[in-house]
Parts: C-alpha cells; structure tokens; sequence
C-alpha cells in the first residue's frame, strides 16, 4: 500500500506480526526489518499500550459514575437495569 521502500521498512519494524517472525528466524538475519531481540520488544511494546489504553478506558468510565444514558448499571451485555 505504501510506495516508498523506506516508508515500507518503517512500516515493517512497527508490526508486531513481523516483529514475531523475527524471533523466529535463525539465518539470513541481516535481511529482517528487526532482529531477533527487537523482535521480541516490538509486541511487548503493543502489549504494553494496550493495557494502558485499556487501563485509561477503564479510569474514564469509572470516573464517569459508571451509570449509562439508557439507565442500565454496568454496560455490556449482562447489565442491570435501573428500577429508581
């Protein structure tokens, strides 16, 4: 999708799925976007961001009172609706 080699490699580095690969690969290293011990960094990085993400979506509902617009308690599929 994106033209340019250089914009391609970058793009490489950044994928946790290629980053994975990497680990894996035992000749002809130099090749890779990202070596073997990166490789390893890349989806802990992802990991890492996701359970902050995570973490701050939670803060912001719990924040919020928890309470949604349409009266029910808890959101999701098992929620309690509100009888007061």
């Amino acid at each position: 999708m994106v033209p340019d080699p250089d914009w391609q490699r970058h793009f490489q580095q950044l994928a946790p799925m290629t980053a994975r690969f990497a680990v894996q690969t035992t000749v002809d290293i130099d090749a890779l976007p990202v070596g073997p011990w990166q490789g390893l960094g890349v989806p802990a990085l992802w990991a890492a961001g996701a359970l902050a993400a995570g973490g701050w979506l939670l803060e912001a509902r719990a924040a919020s009172g928890g309470v949604a617009d349409d009266g029910w308690r808890g959101g999701g599929v098992c929620g309690v609706r509100d009888e007061a």
